[in-house]
């Protein structure tokens, strides 16, 4: 389907000054763009696909767990697109790293970060102690990090205390996450329409992901005023030990560490959940529409 929109729209590019497509719907555009001497700019919003490719190849070798790559062709056209854009829009430090690594030029990048809408998150009103709630958002697969943090928690065993598994249960860590399931202080909710009253009930917001771009999910925890407990590779902005805390991939002991810490310290639940909100402020829908403008502006594209 994204083959025959790319085929289609690529003949509507005439006429344009910039043309700004996404990747694996774009090739054919690129190439009719550049042949009409219009700039291009392709967004990718994860991290290098070859990186993407091996680190999750790994991940599911590590669990015994058949990896299921999908069509070669896919990372085939993403590969084309990257070499043949003359920009790459990227929405954070950790994206940026692999594309560097990949021997893409730092010139050639626009980095970017998301936005988030202020409206819709806020923070809980009043902080209950009586129990303490850890929550997680997102597909709940080897991708996000889903066993580290399950076996953290389950090692804790804390009193009074409630991790919530927010998300649609990937079929590739059913067998994993089996021996979790009678757990009493662990509620595996499924998919929800809704995060919001999840968030405003929780007071930390935990994300090992293996690999992202830069998830929405760790801009809504922030502007929910939840302090966070991401990877470096969630892609987040969370700064660590400011609004939360940023910690290695595949790393138990850095989660139970944390994890442990915010139990022990409801005063630092409110300091960096305060923080993180007030950081996640600048952030907002609008202004990343208007840090795509001036970045376009600044490398000449506007």
């Amino acid at each position: 389907m994204n083959n025959l929109f790319d085929r289609i729209t690529s003949r509507y590019v005439d006429g344009a000054e910039v043309f700004y497509g996404w990747m694996n719907m774009s090739l054919n555009q690129i190439k009719r763009a550049k042949k009409l001497g219009i700039k291009t700019i392709v967004e990718c919003a994860s991290s290098y696909p070859l990186y993407q490719l091996k680190i999750l190849e790994e991940e599911y070798r590590k669990w015994n767990i058949p990896f299921k790559v999908g069509s070669q062709k896919i990372y085939l056209k993403a590969l084309k697109e990257i070499k043949e854009a003359d920009f790459i829009k990227i929405p954070s430090d950790f994206v940026q790293e692999t594309f560097i690594k990949n021997g893409i030029p730092e010139e050639k990048l626009i980095k970017i970060p998301f936005g988030v809408d202020l409206e819709k998150f806020q923070p809980k009103d009043n902080y209950n102690n009586e129990i303490f709630r850890a929550v997680f958002v997102g597909t709940v697969g080897i991708r996000k990090g889903i066993p580290y943090l399950l076996r953290a928690w389950s090692e804790l065993n804390l009193k009074d205390a409630q991790l919530y598994v927010v998300g649609a249960i990937s079929p590739d860590v059913k067998i994993i996450i089996a021996k979790y399931s009678k757990l009493k202080n662990i509620i595996f909710t499924g998919r929800v329409k809704d995060i919001v009253p999840i968030l405003r009930k929780s007071d930390v917001f935990v994300f090992p992901s293996i690999e992202e771009g830069s998830a929405l999910v760790t801009y809504e925890a922030m502007a929910s005023g939840l302090p966070s407990i991401v990877t470096y590779n969630s892609g987040s902005i969370v700064r660590d030990e400011k609004d939360g805390f940023v910690i290695p991939i595949r790393d138990v002991k850095s989660l139970k560490d944390r994890i442990q810490y915010f139990y022990d310290n409801p005063s630092e639940v409110k300091r960096m959940g305060k923080n993180a909100r007030k950081h996640v402020e600048e952030y907002t829908w609008y202004n990343y529409g208007e840090n795509l403008y001036n970045e376009l502006k600044r490398f000449g594209l506007l």
